[in-house]
């Protein structure tokens, strides 16, 4: 008798391979890849993955020699927020108050990227954007495609926290 297969805990191979179509399992919920952008900042590249385009909800799948990440592999989960959340500071700035916390600037920066799917992004060409971080490691994320800043907050997942099927 045929039985569907259990998801298990995705490796950092199977985050670098997701794409569209593609089905996986976070916090208890099933999410489907409708977009993907890849970007390229000077031969540093990562990817973002849109779940849910009208919510802003993506996932992005960064290499990185970081040794608290042990697979080489940052993972993050976003969702798109007000810019009115934010009450001190903005993009430009070293330190950031949003939704009551406070994060500091990590990298700031302009990368190329390509899309396809869907994004509600251009289909490409430029992002400025801006990375912060509070103590506690949440995530605060700016980006200009070239039609003003958007705004996101996020948190670092392990790469296991994904379930994926065979």
């Amino acid at each position: 008798m045929w039985r569907p297969r259990r998801p298990r805990p995705a490796t950092a191979d199977d985050l670098r391979r997701l794409g569209i179509g593609d089905t996986f399992h976070q916090g208890g919920q099933a999410w489907h890849v409708v977009g993907r952008l890849d970007f390229d900042e000077v031969g540093v590249r990562w990817t973002e993955l849109a779940l849910d385009v009208e919510r802003r909800v993506w996932l992005t799948v960064e290499d990185t020699d970081d040794p608290a990440f042990p697979d080489g592999l940052e993972v993050s989960w976003w969702a798109g927020v007000a810019g009115d959340l934010v009450t001190t500071g903005g993009p430009d700035d070293d330190l950031v108050v949003c939704a009551g916390s406070t994060y500091h600037l990590q990298h700031r920066g302009v990368a190329t990227f390509t899309t396809a799917g869907t994004t509600g992004t251009p289909p490409g060409g430029r992002c400025d954007y801006a990375d912060y971080r509070t103590a506690e490691r949440e995530l605060l994320g700016f980006e200009d495609y070239g039609d003003g800043w958007r705004t996101a907050l996020g948190r670092i997942i392990p790469t296991g926290a994904v379930l994926v099927r065979d």
